[in-house]
């Protein structure tokens, strides 16, 4: 059977140092990853605005697409259902671009 030795109070301390050396450097780390992980959140709401933004713009588009459309299709389907002065103002406008 093998005999164990006693630790010395210098490999006790060195190992002690040794530790605390890297808590030192996870607790640093752990401060890093919380920043970007903050910074990351931040950015993803930033986009999840702009998205939104995007698709409320998109729709509007849409809407405004539709509206001449049938405005267009009145006077190009049924251009003698309206009084002359409606025909007149809807041309215009479609000329115009609205």
């Amino acid at each position: 059977m093998q005999s164990t030795r006693p630790f010395l109070d210098h490999e006790i301390r060195a190992a002690i140092e040794s530790l605390e050396a890297s808590t030192a450097a996870i607790e640093k780390q752990t401060e890093t990853l919380k920043v970007q992980c903050k910074e990351l959140k931040s950015q993803l709401e930033i986009d999840h605005e702009i998205e939104q933004r995007r698709r409320k713009s998109l729709a509007k588009l849409h809407r405004r697409y539709a509206l001449e459309k049938q405005q267009v299709d009145v006077v190009v389907l049924y251009p003698f259902a309206l009084p002359t002065c409606h025909r007149r103002m809807l041309t215009q406008s479609i000329r115009s671009g609205m």
